[in-house]
């Protein structure tokens, strides 16, 4: 099996804004590489910061290679390739890889990648066999062998302990509507019985809530060595529907969960990003031009995303860097002459003791901000 780790970058053109040395670290197996990076492009084409997956670790670059001329203004190169027989060594070895060139490039801090690579698995496999050889010796699930090391974080030895342990336990299946079902997910696609269309999550944590209240009516069948539960109406009854949201923060794996949750959380780790109040947060998300990462202050808001450019370019705010905790109406003026950056025309004009009403008027007319300053130096003269 073989792996890539690519690097993509702009290609220079006198068309764009060119950010020299900004780039996105990434990696990619199995299939040809040029197949990874035509679904680069084709996410980057479809990409909608309002929508579901704005937040992913691909927001930033697809974002950039949307706004930044497009996809043909960017192209993908090769770093270095890897191969290995056991495809779990060749995960740790493109994962380390990732990350070194992610730190070798800065491309975290000063690029387009948001988060580093998971950190190395496969040294909790045995040194001598491939999991999948395991589960076969053990006698045991591969799918269940491989969910107990890689999600609940157990040995290979630990795994196979307990999936042993639990060979002879019943089999658990649901009745409902004297119809059995072998698992819930087959009870959530049925139409004649989830006319409310619950979500597999929903239908299993109403079914885990009354197991744990012992609500539920059990049968045993012990020829088939069957544990059967017997669901009750109320679990498909319709429910008010709460938004699920995903965060990334300036460091640490993306969250997801309620915005008061994440707040709590996010709030005690970046009291300097976040702001105060839940409410504010909500309030924002409820806004057609915020995205989550703008609402939690990891991002910098609606009015102020066009001159982020240029702050990486090497522009500077004029006063200070705005507190993103705080919602204000922002109109940034920029005075390209000296690179900087006003926040809004308010603080521009209390900068140069100028008049609100008189700035306005000759920014009307289309003059730039060197010229207002310079017109009403020349007035007061």
């Amino acid at each position: 099996m073989k792996g890539w780790i690519y690097q993509i970058v702009q290609i220079k053109s006198d068309d764009i804004p060119y950010y020299e040395g900004m780039c996105y670290i990434g990696q990619h197996r199995n299939s040809p590489l040029k197949k990874r990076w035509q679904k680069h492009k084709n996410d980057a084409k479809k990409y909608d910061p309002t929508k579901k997956g704005r937040g992913s670790k691909f927001a930033k670059l697809h974002q950039s290679m949307q706004t930044l001329g497009g996809v043909d203004y960017f192209e993908l190169k090769e770093i270095e390739s890897f191969e290995h027989s056991d495809e779990n060594k060749l995960i740790d070895l493109l994962n380390e890889a990732e990350n070194k060139y992610i730190d070798q490039f800065d491309s975290k801090k000063n690029g387009w990648n948001k988060v580093y690579a998971p950190k190395t698995n496969s040294r909790r496999y045995s040194a001598e066999k491939s999991l999948a050889q395991e589960a076969y010796d053990h006698q045991v699930s591969y799918t269940s062998l491989l969910y107990r090391v890689n999600k609940v974080g157990e040995t290979v030895e630990e795994a196979i302990k307990h999936l042993k342990n639990n060979a002879n336990k019943p089999t658990e299946k649901y009745e409902y509507k004297r119809q059995t079902f072998n698992n819930i997910r087959e009870i959530s696609k049925s139409k004649l019985h989830n006319k409310n269309d619950l979500d597999k999550k929903t239908i299993e944590r109403k079914i885990r809530e009354l197991k744990q209240s012992n609500k539920l009516k059990i049968k045993i069948n012990k020829e088939n060595n069957q544990k059967i539960y017997v669901l009750v109406d109320e679990i498909f009854n319709a429910v008010k529907k709460r938004n699920s949201y995903t965060v990334i923060p300036p460091e640490g794996d993306e969250l997801s969960g309620l915005i008061v949750d994440l707040h709590k959380i996010l709030l005690k780790r970046f009291p300097n990003e976040v702001p105060e109040n839940y409410t504010t947060v909500q309030g924002r998300i409820k806004k057609d031009n915020w995205d989550v990462q703008q609402a939690f202050g990891f991002e910098y808001p609606p009015d102020l995303i066009e001159i982020k450019p240029l702050i990486q370019k090497g522009y500077k705010f004029a006063i200070g860097k705005p507190d993103f905790r705080k919602t204000a109406n922002y109109k940034p003026v920029v005075f390209h002459s000296s690179q900087e950056i006003f926040v809004s025309q308010k603080e521009f004009c209390e900068a140069f003791g100028f008049k609100d009403y008189e700035v306005s008027e000759i920014l009307k007319t289309g003059k730039t901000p060197e010229e207002v300053r310079d017109i009403i130096w020349g007035k007061n003269k």
